[in-house]
């Protein structure tokens, strides 16, 4: 954590709207009303990096199961006859699974 976080200590608007943000979730308008230093500390912390450097050494972390959240509100798949594949940037198949 870099020295923005300073303002953790004594900063409560901050510290009550951080405590409104879900686990993991990023956090891209936050209130104008915040001080430099708390949105500082949200733009560089409360991402999917910051996430990541904060839950690497779970246990669970590194799990085999992944989750991916892309944002809708309704099913993305149909319930069955489905095959999701997985892409690497040159698509290349790096997985697949047919349900």
């Amino acid at each position: 954590m870099d020295s923005g976080a300073s303002f953790a200590f004594d900063d409560t608007e901050c510290i009550a709207h951080l405590s409104t943000i879900a686990s993991c979730s990023i956090d891209l308008s936050p209130p104008q009303e915040l001080s430099a230093a708390c949105k500082s500390f949200i733009y560089s912390q409360v991402t999917y990096q910051g996430c990541i450097n904060l839950h690497k050494t779970d246990s669970d972390f590194r799990s085999t199961q992944w989750r991916v959240f892309l944002g809708f509100d309704s099913g993305l798949w149909r319930e069955n006859r489905e095959v999701l594949a997985l892409l690497d940037s040159q698509g290349k198949l790096v997985d697949s699974t047919t349900y």
